[in-house]
């Protein structure tokens, strides 16, 4: 098999799971564990399992975060996340004790509850790094807790499919400021 092959090949799986996961996330709870179930295989459907115990090890994550001037109740969340292992895995919740709850937004675009929930079910392609920097989706901390200046670091954990998690500290960078109107 030739490079172009591999490639396509990868990109077709990648396409392949997200259409799953998507397709998963808006199912009512006993249809999908219906559908899935006589698809994939009692066997099978272990490994899987067996293959995302483990993800945490395989994923690393970068970020930061900072505080809006405007309304100190929100927070935003920019992040870099890796998985260096050879299995794909999924990202199925961020929490902190620094916020209530964590939703996604895309800076320039409208927001949805599909967009909200974007990491409660994101796929990581194997050997894969995804970013989400100033100006594209990110997380909005809701319901900040009060008491956190510059400088304070935030323990911010990431869970995955099998269970495993990793807490990675985003250290808390200045608040954002306003521009004046011209």
């Amino acid at each position: 098999m030739n490079g172009t092959q591999g490639s396509r090949r990868w990109k077709a799986r990648a396409a392949f799971l997200g259409l799953c996961i998507f397709a998963h996330a808006g199912m009512p709870e006993s249809q999908a564990q219906d559908v899935s179930a006589p698809a994939i295989g009692n066997r099978a459907t272990a490994a899987a399992e067996a293959d995302q115990n483990n993800a945490a090890a395989d994923i690393s994550v970068k970020g930061w975060m900072r505080y809006d001037t405007s309304n100190p109740d929100l927070g935003v969340g920019y992040f870099t996340i890796t998985n260096n292992g050879m299995q794909n895995h999924l990202l199925t919740g961020v929490t902190s004790p620094a916020c209530d709850q964590f939703i996604a937004r895309h800076s320039d675009q409208e927001s949805t509850d599909y967009t909200s929930g974007l990491f409660t079910r994101l796929a990581l392609p194997r050997q894969s790094t995804m970013d989400f920097p100033e100006g594209g989706y990110h997380l909005v901390c809701l319901h900040t807790k009060s008491g956190l200046k510059t400088g304070d670091e935030v323990p911010v954990t990431f869970t995955f499919l099998g269970g495993s998690s990793k807490v990675v500290e985003f250290p808390i960078h200045a608040p954002s400021v306003e521009l004046p109107a011209n």
